[in-house]
């Protein structure tokens, strides 16, 4: 039987696995170019405007199954949502997820 799936903000030790999930799905599914993927999809351009949720079984963190990126208010990634709204970005899963 299949562990619960848990999403939790991006441990320290899950941000490359994280990134480089965004990058297989972005750059690899041709949604994005492999520059644009490289300016933007990195830490320290995504943790101070937005939190990086990441998608485990529970009792298997080591093992990143989903991410979403998730704007803070006013941010320059939050594009899209208006006043009481969120927006999701980059949501990524991986195929075994």
């Amino acid at each position: 039987m299949p562990h619960p799936i848990r999403v939790d903000a991006c441990s320290e030790s899950q941000w490359p696995q994280a990134l480089s999930l965004i990058a297989s799905v972005f750059v690899g599914e041709g949604f994005v170019s492999t520059e644009r993927n490289s300016r933007g999809c990195r830490r320290e351009v995504i943790e101070p405007a937005a939190t990086l949720l990441a998608a485990t079984e529970e009792g298997v963190s080591d093992l990143v199954l989903g991410v979403v990126v998730l704007p803070m208010p006013g941010s320059a990634l939050c594009l899209m949502a208006g006043e009481g709204e969120a927006e999701m970005r980059m949501l990524a899963v991986a195929p075994q997820g």
